[in-house]
């Protein structure tokens, strides 16, 4: 129970903290609006440095950014204002871009969206790995982690793009890009 109460300061200085900075937001004609602004940030810099003091840093401070986020939804749901519904007029939807078709564009948007996205991918994940400013075992991660990200990015913009030659361009100088950053330090022997 001590322990809890041991806590009521840091929660007491984040509640003012967090006040303070929605009153700053909310009120445009506040007096002295800087210095309200400035209390409220030194307000919850003081409660995380409460929370560390009180449970230690590695406890403390994760506790008093939960708090900060717990006590910053409770002032968004207490300032949530239901206005009543007015009749409006619907907006017509969004109508796609009319593109070429023909089996061709088909074929090469696979092609594209496919292998090219692939290779483009893997060249910036292989750059990664190899060349990246981290220790081995982060790189080889991150690297691992890139290629299927970026291929599906790679996929999602081919196929979404009307001009196929410029996703031709862009994913074979990234593929090249890549590749080139991963390999030509060995060429050099650099």
């Amino acid at each position: 129970m001590s322990g809890l109460l041991t806590m009521v300061p840091g929660v007491a200085a984040m509640g003012a903290g967090v006040l303070a900075l929605r009153l700053v937001w909310a009120r445009s004609g506040l007096p002295w609006r800087a210095l309200v602004a400035a209390a409220g940030a030194c307000l919850l810099l003081l409660s995380l440095l409460l929370w560390a003091w009180m449970a230690g840093p590695d406890l403390g401070l994760p506790f008093g950014l939960l708090c900060f986020s717990l006590i910053g939804l409770a002032a968004v749901v207490l300032g949530v204002e239901v206005r009543p519904e007015r009749l409006r007029r619907r907006a017509p939807a969004a109508v796609p871009a009319v593109r070429r078709t023909s089996r061709w564009l088909g074929m090469a948007r696979f092609l594209l969206a496919g292998p090219l996205g692939l290779l483009a991918a893997m060249g910036v994940g292989i750059a990664m790995a190899m060349q990246g400013p981290m220790v081995e075992q982060t790189r080889l991660v991150l690297g691992g982690l890139l290629v299927p990200i970026l291929w599906a990015a790679c996929m999602a913009w081919t196929l979404c793009d009307a001009r196929v030659g410029r996703a031709a361009l862009v994913l074979t100088g990234v593929a090249v890009a890549g590749y080139a950053t991963a390999l030509l330090p060995l060429v050099l022997h650099v």
